[in-house]
């Protein structure tokens, strides 16, 4: 076969080549599509199967850079992807990009750690973290493809001792008035809808009025938008959240027939997340998410239980939603039952759920 050279320059080499060229005439990346993506794995493969072309000696990160990103692109989302491409570009590649894969050992890893933890700017431990699994994954894929045969061991940073697991940033009910007494129109609604809600940023542009049910005051979330496009909600499946009294009032005088959106532009046109994010940082509002968190901490420190805000927010796991646990005054309160009181109605339900 012609694509396989003779000169001892082996199968792989030449695909990693081919794949940083570009489409004559075309400006684009010869691999830009999830389709190209899978095509190009599969034919990896059927070398590999054929002992085509097993290489002789491990490549470097850099030279696997493009295909390692192409699989990311095929088989996740393309905001893992982003983030990916992203890590890859900023800091694997400059500081692993000519080592062999086969030679990232645990003291490599320590090196690494300790040049982002003092590096400018210094990079908080979980930041670095993130990396880790980062890297780790990517090592994971070469070993799978039998480029590494043996993986390191990755010892995570521990968080400083004045961290608090779990901090981020929220409202209290006095910022969040403040915030809406600012806002107008649109904005208003969204959020108001938010911080009632628990509804991520990306879900809310990916809103439709027929996943609102005014008369079971319920929304069901089942999709986000990235990018300007509908996918998958982060969580992977759908979630009924139910609508107070107030974002039922403000759902229903924020009725429009502009189009399937439930917030969208006067025209019907989708909101782009820059756009939304500007006129909220306008009002004081920092961060979306901090909206999101507020659902959550609101819930906590009024009692009701972590199973029933995990399934309204749409946590895959209960330790994600135990972040929020420190904000309960059940637990300040559930020591009193030695003394013969009685804990407050709703306050014995399990994290996981009520037993039957």
């Amino acid at each position: 076969m012609s694509a396989y050279l003779d000169d001892g320059q082996w199968r792989w080499r030449r695909q990693l080549r081919v794949m940083g060229e570009k489409r004559r005439g075309s400006g684009t990346p010869a691999i830009n599509t999830k389709r190209a993506a899978l095509a190009a794995e599969h034919e990896w493969v059927e070398g590999q199967l054929s002992g085509r072309s097993a290489p002789t000696e491990c490549p470097t990160l850099g030279a696997v850079c493009d295909l390692y990103l192409a699989h990311v692109k095929a088989h996740r989302s393309p905001g893992l992807a982003d983030a990916r491409a992203s890590l890859i570009r900023k800091h694997l590649k400059p500081t692993f990009g000519r080592t062999r894969l086969d030679r990232i050992g645990m003291l490599e890893i320590d090196r690494y750690k300790g040049m982002k933890l003092e590096g400018k700017p210094k990079l908080a431990p979980g930041t670095i973290n993130q990396q880790l699994l980062g890297l780790s994954n990517l090592l994971r894929w070469a070993k799978d493809r039998g480029w590494v045969h043996e993986l390191p061991k990755f010892e995570l940073l521990p968080p400083p001792d004045d961290d608090i697991e779990g901090e981020f940033e929220f409202l209290t009910d006095e910022q969040l008035a403040a915030l809406l007494e600012r806002a107008t129109g649109e904005l208003r609604t969204m959020m108001l809808f938010a911080a009632h809600t628990g509804l991520r940023i990306g879900e809310l542009l990916a809103l439709r009025w027929t996943d609102v049910d005014l008369k079971r005051a319920q929304v069901t979330v089942r999709r986000g938008s990235y990018r300007g496009k509908d996918r998958t909600t982060k969580g992977k499946r759908k979630r009924e959240v139910p609508l107070s009294a107030t974002a039922l009032a403000a759902i229903k005088a924020h009725r429009h027939l502009r189009g399937p959106l439930v917030f969208c532009e006067p025209d019907g046109r989708r909101i782009v997340y820059a756009t939304i994010r500007d006129r909220a940082n306008r009002v004081g509002l920092s961060g979306w998410h901090a909206l999101r968190h507020s659902f959550g901490t609101t819930l906590s420190a009024r009692g009701v239980p972590l199973r029933a805000i995990q399934e309204w927010m749409g946590h895959r796991s209960i330790k994600t939603t135990m972040i929020y646990a420190s904000y309960s005054p059940v637990f300040g309160d559930a020591i009193g039952v030695l003394d013969g009181k009685t804990w407050q109605t709703g306050a014995n339900l399990e994290v996981g759920g009520p037993k039957s």
